[in-house]
């Protein structure tokens, strides 16, 4: 078969050459920034060498085997004579390296190419919308978004004037307002705010503000002393202890004698003022008030309570919202674009999820997602609009569900048996500008909110395993060209987030049950060749150069059509016999495998 081989080499590298010269002549070119015309002409040509790429290996498939086998033919006097089972043999692992490497480029790097395709053409309508706000922005003098966007954009199309105008402009503007902070080298403190007693009792916390009252740091005996009180219970023998150091160090701070209004003075003021804020649960308005701190003198830079608390401030403020200036640091390109499900409750009411990108980002071994255009829309039992949320960026994380009460779980609709969930901070601010925050739009019903308090908060959580989010991004490739193992998870849960079963199983079938036709194909047209061998007096027939395009589109409609009917087949079988349909298309198809087989060995030279 090593003439049989080197045909289908020939031929089909001849083809993609044609396809290449025929889409670089093609000029119906979509919109595309400027530099991504050639990577586009190729990616155009690999897909319509693709899409005839079965035809053009069965058609060279033919004329070599028709070559091959005219060769001592005459010796095939009897059915399975050695020479035919030889053939077979050899036509056999042909065909299954033909039919390896065809599912490869069909299942691999068509996907892969069609991205492509598809991440050139959105490129443009990313700029223009980057390009549209950072206008927008800039104009409004809200710098850190232009600056943001018009970074954005200039990953996009990195040569763009207008683009580079607004960064350089907006980024020098944020550079002069900017709040530099030199922080000492000496070792900090780092709190995690969920975890700020972690391995504290009220025992040790007592101790630590014992020991800074005594130096008079009324900072730290108030903090320690209050986290003592939140720590104890009234079964705790110290808790009158931290009660009253809580209360003498608060008044030492709020002492009306020791003000006075020395560059010292005013230092302590300023920080009594937002130590007063921090401990009243307001961390954004402590944090910018412990920045501002901080940027008032070199002194406050490094004073060491400003450092502490300004970390503190900082690190719950993280934990309740983000910061607009992270999605800088997206990556060139989103994953996933136009993501939506449905997702039921237990009431019969449902949330209709609709996400325009998600770009994955690693942050210190845990993955982030940053969520572009987030909308949810919720529906009654009967149909009727209940709520909507929306924000035009929202960070997910993935948190284990046991980490929420039992009414957060019932609001929500996180079941028991979920290990992780999606949790989203729809709310963002500005790392430096107090004035640039971004909060959720709420809207409500009348009618439900009589009968129902309306939700109103800074975060929201997804009512299903993060697993199963993960599965649902997957589906924006769509049921044929999704990954393979992703849609087999996904297949029993099709109905549950708004999918067609049906549609998603007769693909599935089609996809895993491809091999095999082709296998199938293969063997037939084996035994047309062997129909229309060479004599041995022949090496060639010169008219095949001609016959062989003719005979590529015919076998390239002919296998569409086959290929239709296959899936309008699997189709009624889905809807017939569930998900037994896939065990009846395979015995079926393993059935006519062994019928093709057995016509090939049982053929003769007459």
């Amino acid at each position: 078969m090593k003439k049989t081989s080197i045909i289908v080499l020939v031929y089909a590298v001849f083809a993609f050459a044609i396809c290449l010269l025929i889409s670089f002549l093609m000029k119906n070119l979509p919109v595309l920034l400027p530099g991504e015309e050639k990577s586009y002409i190729i990616s155009r040509a690999f897909l319509f060498f693709c899409r005839f790429l079965p035809s053009l290996v069965f058609s060279a498939f033919l004329i070599g085997c028709a070559i091959a086998y005219g060769k001592n033919a005459e010796k095939a006097r009897i059915k399975y004579s050695p020479l035919i089972m030889s053939h077979f043999r050899r036509m056999m692992i042909s065909s299954i390296v033909i039919v390896f490497i065809v599912s490869l480029l069909i299942e691999v790097f068509v996907p892969y190419f069609e991205q492509r395709q598809a991440k050139a053409r959105i490129k443009p309508v990313l700029f223009a919308e980057f390009m549209s706000l950072s206008h927008e922005y800039f104009d409004k003098g809200q710098m850190n978004l232009a600056f943001e966007y018009s970074y954005n954009a200039l990953l996009l199309n990195p040569k763009d004037k207008d683009a580079l105008y607004i960064n350089e402009h907006s980024g020098a503007e944020l550079n002069s307002l900017k709040m530099v902070l030199d922080r000492p080298e000496e070792p900090k403190f780092v709190f995690t705010p969920i975890k700020e007693t972690q391995g504290e009792t009220i025992t040790s916390l007592l101790k630590k503000a014992k020991e800074a009252a005594e130096k008079e740091n009324w900072f730290d005996a108030h903090y320690y002393a209050y986290l003592a009180v939140e720590v104890g219970s009234e079964k705790d023998l110290n808790l009158d202890d931290a009660n009253r150091l809580a209360s003498e160090a608060w008044n030492h701070l709020f002492d009306p004698t020791v003000i006075k209004e020395t560059d010292e003075q005013i230092l302590f003021r300023k920080k009594r003022e937002a130590y007063k804020t921090f401990i009243s649960g307001d961390n954004i308005e402590a944090y910018y008030q412990f920045l501002e701190i901080a940027a008032f003198s070199d002194v406050a830079a490094r004073d060491p309570d400003v450092s502490k608390f300004l970390e503190i401030a900082r690190e719950r403020v993280e934990n309740q919202c983000f910061f607009v200036e992270e999605v800088e640091n997206l990556r060139r390109f989103e994953a996933y674009n136009n993501i939506y499900f449905a997702v039921p409750h237990d009431d019969g009411s449902k949330d209709i999820v609709y996400i325009r990108g998600i770009t994955p980002v690693k942050n210190s071994g845990r993955t982030i997602q940053y969520v572009r255009g987030f909308t949810l829309f919720t529906y009654s039992k009967e149909g009727r609009f209940q709520r909507s949320i929306f924000v035009p960026y929202a960070k997910m994380l993935s948190e284990k569900a046991s980490m929420f009460d039992s009414s957060a779980k019932a609001a929500f609709g996180i079941k028991e048996e979920f290990k992780n969930v999606p949790y989203l901070m729809l709310e963002s601010i500005s790392k430096n500008d107090r004035s640039e925050r971004i909060s959720p739009v709420y809207e409500y019903d009348a009618d439900y909110v009589k009968k129902n308090e309306p939700f109103l908060s800074n975060y929201f959580v997804l009512g299903l395993p993060m697993k199963d989010f993960n599965l649902l991004c997957d589906t924006t490739a769509g049921s044929l060209k999704m990954n393979l193992i992703a849609l087999i998870k996904f297949l029993p849960k099709t109905r549950q987030y708004g999918y067609s079963y049906e549609v998603y199983n007769s693909d599935f079938i089609h996809r895993i049950s491809y091999p095999l036709v082709m296998l199938i194909c293969c063997i037939f047209m084996a035994c047309m060749a062997w129909n229309y061998r060479l004599k041995n007096s022949q090496l060639f027939k010169f008219k095949w150069i001609f016959l062989m395009p003719a005979i590529t589109f015919i076998l390239y409609f002919v296998l569409e059509c086959g290929l239709y009917i296959c899936r309008m087949l699997n189709y009624a079988l889905v809807v017939m016999l569930g998900a037994g349909a896939v065990y009846v298309s395979l015995s079926v198809l393993v059935l006519i495998f062994i019928i093709v087989c057995f016509n090939f060995v049982s053929r003769t030279a007459d």
